[in-house]
């Protein structure tokens, strides 16, 4: 019990307590794997904190903290049932969503946007700091074939939905 204990730990990100970045590689190389056996697609979401070095710059650190717990906190809320979630680097999250579920990720996505509207930070006599995302979505095996494939497709797909001005998702292969 101790050793899955330690092992579980290992896979886990310490502040958030989500999956880390090794371990949701190796969630979305398993996912490809039982994809290729039954046949059927499953869903990568990446999901970006809009402005996070901003805040992180102008309020600290404990400040892009609350904002990364906060949107945790609502994606775990709304996560499609199965699904894996995980922080990916600095400001970004990734969603596994499973074959059963696919079809919730628009939802899903709605939903979460809704929450974070309630959910703005402040800091001292700041004013109230919207959290928005940018978010890239893309599935197997329509955008690739292998999880560095994907990955790097549901990053391009991000970048996008960045670059757009931010707060927005951007499916990949649309315009």
């Amino acid at each position: 019990r101790q050793a899955a204990a330690l092992v579980d730990a290992a896979q886990r990100d310490p502040l958030t307590g989500c999956l880390d970045h090794g371990a949701l590689v190796d969630t979305v190389a398993l996912s490809i794997e039982l994809s290729r056996t039954d046949g059927r697609p499953f869903g990568i979401v990446l999901v970006d904190i809009d402005n996070f070095r901003s805040l992180n710059d102008t309020y600290g650190h404990a400040a892009g903290d609350d904002a990364l717990l906060t949107v945790v906190d609502v994606l775990t809320q709304a996560l499609p049932e199965g699904a894996a979630l995980g922080r990916y680097g600095p400001d970004e999250l990734l969603v596994v969503v499973p074959t059963e579920r696919i079809h919730a990720i628009d939802g899903f996505l709605a939903t979460v946007r809704a929450a974070l509207v309630d959910r703005a930070l402040q800091y001292g006599v700041s004013e109230r700091l919207p959290i928005t995302l940018s978010i890239g979505v893309c599935t197997f095996p329509e955008h690739a074939e292998s999880a560095t494939g994907l990955l790097t497709i549901a990053a391009t797909t991000l970048q996008e939905a960045k670059s757009s001005g931010g707060d927005a998702i951007r499916f990949a292969g649309t315009s």
